[in-house]
């Protein structure tokens, strides 16, 4: 990022230190994190639960490790929103978007992609499943933080070209950003798709 953007994003990110009007691109944009960050937690919880109730050992792993997928989630979440509000890059992913040394679940933000459009081939899974009701509510629950991340998305890509806009620039700005955003949802996805596994594979669920 050039000092240039970097001042215009300090300056953009304690514009709320006066009066910013709620339906502003910025507060849309806030309000959209902070609601998905509040479902990933919302989500732990309950799958805590289900740790404590488990009567698998193959279950209470993959519960385990949900809830430490689930608090990167949150913990990339938060590193957004702080990116946003200071202006400072976002550590291990390029400026211009292109990807970087960033990891989640232990995979480049690319993979988890990749992972998320081949369902079949890494999960077992059909590609492009449809969400049932009969998947469970941990299922359900990871389906509406992908839909969340989403919204995110869109309100991140309104906000950053409607300053890049202003300032005179031709893309929007805040690429590591919009990259990373855009990676979330197919996160979350990788997330259902490990989620219909656990059940199959344990007799929750049958074909």
């Amino acid at each position: 990022m050039s000092e240039k953007e970097k001042r215009m994003y300090e300056a953009a990110a304690h514009a709320n230190d006066g009066y910013v009007p709620k339906d502003s691109a910025l507060i849309v944009f806030r309000g959209a994190l902070d609601h998905a960050e509040a479902e990933v937690l919302l989500t732990q919880t309950m799958v805590d639960t289900r740790v404590q109730v488990v009567d698998t050992v193959a279950l209470f792993r993959h519960y385990q490790e949900l809830l430490s997928n689930l608090q990167e989630l949150l913990d990339v979440l938060r590193e957004i929103m702080t990116a946003e509000y200071t202006g400072e890059p976002m550590e291990g992913i390029e400026p211009d978007g292109s990807g970087g040394t960033f990891r989640l679940f232990g995979f480049t933000l690319d993979e988890l992609q990749e992972q998320s459009h081949n369902a079949g081939e890494f999960f077992g899974i059909p590609t492009m499943t449809r969400p049932d009701h009969d998947f469970g509510e941990v299922y359900c629950r990871l389906n509406l933080i992908r839909t969340e991340l989403r919204q995110v998305e869109s309100a991140a890509v309104r906000l950053f070209r409607e300053e890049a806009a202003t300032s005179g620039y031709k893309e929007p700005v805040r690429q590591d950003i919009l990259y990373v955003l855009n990676r979330l949802s197919s996160a979350a996805h990788v997330l259902m798709c490990r989620q219909l596994a656990a059940m199959k594979q344990t007799g929750l669920l049958k074909d």
